[in-house]
């Protein structure tokens, strides 16, 4: 591919290609050579990583209304009922003594690359459903030749439910476990499917 002349821009959209060619590779041969596996652990799964961190430095209680901060509140794992045993109890006592002793969380400020990041996936989510047909790389027989089957995330909880996918799915592939069968894979491939095919454009040339 062409030059964008940016050095970080060039360097994401090739990441966006490998990934989805990685990615169609595990749908045709389960068994990723090692290269595939470190490729998707060490380069890939980072960059999705950031992308989450990036959605957490966006997140804005004021935009979301209750029923999503209940969402969000439950999938950290707080607000849970605590059990009736003594022993429970007695857990909960001392994980809460624990953590008056240990000190607060240093609130660190974004650096930039992660709310490009997480910007960046919003625009590939909103266009996955319209990624042309002869654009599309998904290796299997489907209904549907492009992803217009796929809805965009519109809530944030749907989005932080998307973002979780591709992180899960990655992992899965990078440790030999591709979960292929399963809808949100396909999910997955486009998003990496419609992020080479924007760079692409933007390039002048195809991915």
């Amino acid at each position: 591919m062409r030059s964008s002349g940016f050095a970080e821009f060039d360097r994401l959209t090739d990441l966006f290609v490998q990934a989805r060619d990685v990615l169609a590779r595990a749908v045709r041969e389960p068994d990723l050579p090692r290269e595939s596996s470190d490729f998707l652990a060490a380069a890939v799964l980072p960059h999705v990583e950031l992308v989450e961190e990036g959605f957490r430095f966006s997140l804005r209680a004021s935009g979301i209304d209750l029923a999503e901060l209940r969402w969000f509140v439950l999938a950290a794992g707080i607000g849970q009922t605590i059990s009736d045993e003594p022993s429970a109890r007695e857990a909960a006592r001392a994980e809460e003594l624990v953590q008056r002793r240990v000190r607060p969380p240093i609130v660190t400020q974004p650096n930039g690359e992660e709310l490009a990041a997480i910007q960046h996936a919003r625009i590939v989510f909103a266009l996955l459903p319209q990624l042309p047909e002869s654009a599309a790389h998904w290796p299997l027989r489907w209904p549907y030749a492009g992803y217009g089957d796929v809805d965009p995330p519109r809530r944030p909880s749907e989005l932080a439910s998307r973002i979780e996918e591709l992180e899960r799915h990655v992992w899965w592939t990078a440790a030999g476990r591709p979960s292929t069968a399963d809808p949100a894979y396909r999910r997955t491939f486009g998003f990496f499917d419609t992020a080479a095919w924007l760079g692409s454009r933007l390039l002048g040339g195809e991915a």
